[in-house]
């Protein structure tokens, strides 16, 4: 037909022929060469056990026999028997990962011959020395402890991150007058880049906090968390007292405002003003969050901020008291604020000033 340039003839029947003959040429070495498969399969030694290699050929039988069964039915006896075969055996796949997983420690094998009440020799033993009744019986326990194991060790690694950017922190400082810095003590500079990290790392240790996989490291994950927290709330006592802070040392410094005020500026300088300095050298120093901490002065300055916060706050009372008794003795200053009656009182012997 070629050489005299006719039509092809088209054989229907025996590409039928054809394909039905391919078919069940693939169901016949499918079955054999399954059966050799699951033999080695199960005559390897425990430490050389390939999961991935078991899986994609699992995975390879599984498409042979969907392929199979578009021209021959599943009542076919070899097919229903290759079928079943590889069901059974994918039903032991599960078990074989979780004994395989390479973050089991022998403390965990312990646990796992504890559960099935058999020791395992994993150095002689073979896969189908795994594949016992007993071991199936209690393959729900077994792949527990094993994904138990993964996520520990996947809640180790967030715990790792979050440590070294833990260690990452530091204070932003800066002189509070710079004009004269050597009678100067330092303030916080902003502090906006480092209370958004403290945010993020608190999401990220609540959420490992609150695996319910922690144990192994359930008091370490405790431990930060309770480190982070405590410096979230150093952050926000300092940055509150440093507020109050700069405005009582500017009231404070005043000679004029000394006078009728010794007791309040006494008060400020003993308790507050020479505690905080002491401290901002300290941290001037070190502005390692992790090296303050590991040397016990987080929780320190949170308690003395907090304190310090309380001691403020009654200053100010007594600032206010003052300056409303200064209103009473003349009611024009009542139309005048805080900070222009404390100027007006620094300088009344200084009538341009106070104009000004």
């Amino acid at each position: 037909q070629d050489v005299l340039g006719l039509g092809k003839t088209k054989f229907d029947n025996l590409n039928v022929l054809n394909d039905d003959i391919e078919t069940k040429v693939l169901l016949w070495e499918s079955a054999v060469q399954w059966k050799e498969l699951v033999q080695a399969f199960n005559e390897t030694s425990f430490n050389l056990i390939n999961v991935d290699q078991i899986q994609a050929s699992l995975e390879t039988y599984q498409r042979n026999v969907s392929k199979i069964r578009t021209l021959i039915p599943l009542t076919n006896e070899m097919l229903s028997e290759l079928d079943s075969n590889i069901k059974t055996f994918a039903a032991l796949i599960p078990v074989i990962v979780a004994l395989r997983n390479d973050k089991l420690t022998k403390n965990h094998f312990a646990q796992i011959e504890e559960i099935i009440g058999l020791k395992l020799d994993l150095d002689n033993m073979q896969l189908k020395d795994l594949l016992t009744e007993k071991v199936l019986d209690e393959q729900k326990k077994i792949i527990a402890v094993s994904v138990q194991v993964s996520q520990e060790a996947n809640l180790k690694l967030q715990l790792d991150e979050i440590e070294q950017r833990y260690g990452e922190l530091i204070f932003p400082l800066k002189s509070f007058k710079e004009d004269s810095p050597k009678d100067s003590t330092y303030i916080l500079d902003d502090c906006t880049d480092l209370m958004t990290e403290v945010d993020k790392l608190i999401v990220m240790i609540n959420n490992v906090y609150g695996s319910r996989y922690l144990l192994e490291y359930k008091k370490v994950a405790a431990d930060k968390r309770k480190d982070i927290l405590i410096l979230q709330d150093l952050l926000v006592e300092w940055v509150k007292f440093q507020k109050n802070y700069i405005y009582l040392e500017s009231i404070f410094s005043q000679p004029e405002i000394k006078k009728p005020l010794q007791i309040e500026v006494k008060e400020f300088e003993d308790t507050v003003n020479k505690v905080y300095k002491q401290n901002m050298k300290k941290i001037m120093v070190i502005q390692s969050v992790a090296q303050l901490n590991k040397q016990k002065y987080i929780e320190q300055y949170y308690t003395t901020f907090k304190r310090h916060n309380d001691i403020l706050a009654e200053l100010n009372k007594k600032i206010n008291n003052f300056l409303d008794s200064k209103r009473e003795a003349f009611p024009r200053f009542y139309l005048v604020a805080n900070d222009e009656l404390i100027q007006i009182l620094a300088n009344y012997d200084n009538p341009v000033a106070v104009q000004g």
